[in-house]
């Protein structure tokens, strides 16, 4: 088995996991208790922004999370502040979900890893730059001192799961993406003195 196969093993070994984290990541609050962001707002409620909407739940004194209220689904969504408990300011009793927005690079990162996958298979040359992991960290600070703008001190949390799933995600992506331009870049140097070498010999 030469470094070219090598080389795209590798890369379909690190694609293919970077495409499992993407699609977690894709299907996050309300579809899933995966989240971008999480608070909890005087020990008593927990919120949870997603891709497609934000949810939240009654904190117990054990810390079991019951009675579960979703914002509607989509892209642009409103996450309302105003029943939360421990407002301290009022101006602004939104945050404006166009976070979600960005976020929809999560699912074409994905669509771009699979392709990738499947050039591979074609032993094809197939790269993918899977930017969703990185191309996000203003909207989640924003979107994070919004929140807390509006409820310090009495909140806690920030950056939750699937921002470092996506993160991971991003990783081995690009890693996949690395070691697939070095293998093709070598066999295609190979190839290239193969036919050298055979034109030589031809005395061509």
């Amino acid at each position: 088995m030469g470094v070219a196969t090598f080389g795209r093993l590798f890369t379909a070994i690190f694609m293919a996991a970077a495409l499992g984290l993407f699609i977690a990541c894709s299907v996050s609050v309300p579809l899933t208790r995966l989240a971008f962001l999480s608070y909890t707002f005087a020990n008593e409620t927990e919120l949870r922004i997603g891709m497609w909407g934000s949810c939240t739940w009654t904190v117990g004194v054990d810390g079991t999370l019951s009675g579960q209220t979703c914002s509607g689904r989509g892209l642009g969504f409103l996450v309302d502040l105003q029943n939360l408990p421990g407002r301290v300011n009022t101006s602004n009793p939104y945050v404006v979900g166009n976070l979600s927005k960005a976020l929809v690079t999560y699912p074409i990162a994905a669509g771009l890893a699979f392709l990738s996958i499947v050039a591979l298979a074609l032993r094809l040359p197939g790269l993918a730059l899977q930017v969703g992991g990185l191309c996000n960290v203003a909207g989640f600070l924003r979107t994070d001192g919004q929140v807390r703008e509006a409820f310090y001190p009495n909140v806690v949390g920030g950056l939750a799961s699937c921002c470092w799933i996506g993160l991971s995600g991003a990783i081995l992506a690009g890693v996949g993406s690395v070691i697939g331009i070095t293998g093709t870049y070598k066999e295609t140097r190979e190839h290239g003195s193969l036919i050298r070498e055979k034109e030589k010999a031809a005395g061509v």
